[in-house]
């Protein structure tokens, strides 16, 4: 899966090679209420909304960062799945912009990805 990207302007971008198709990066990507298992940060993923596939379009997540635990909720885009998972922050406790991510959370989540990609073959 490549790396992940913003809008001109405002954008962090970070690559990595992940040994897997782009489809079982995705797989991996977007079964949110397993990130706890495999993403060190992440402590707690609730998904509000989903889409007519089942896919989570809207989900709050509890984290542990910047030295301390902090709250945010996505909203995902499929257009360009499985290529792309894209989403932008619709509310933080801490944080006011998550569009893509941050660089050092893409650069972390992405190493995060590809060990459990890599180290499962899949989902």
């Amino acid at each position: 899966m490549p790396g992940v990207t913003r809008p001109m302007g405002d954008q962090a971008t970070q690559q990595i090679v992940i040994l897997a198709s782009p489809q079982a990066c995705f797989d991996v990507a977007a079964q949110f209420e397993r990130y706890p298992e495999w993403a060190a940060s992440v402590k707690e993923v609730t998904v509000l909304e989903r889409d007519e596939q089942g896919r989570g379009t809207l989900v709050r997540f509890r984290t542990a960062a910047f030295g301390r635990s902090t709250a945010y909720t996505l909203r995902y885009d499929y257009g360009d799945a499985p290529g792309q998972l894209r989403w932008v922050e619709v509310e933080g406790d801490i944080t006011s912009k998550l569009d893509g991510a941050a660089a050092k959370i893409t650069h972390t989540a992405l190493r995060e990805l590809k060990t459990r990609v890599e180290r499962s073959g899949g989902p």
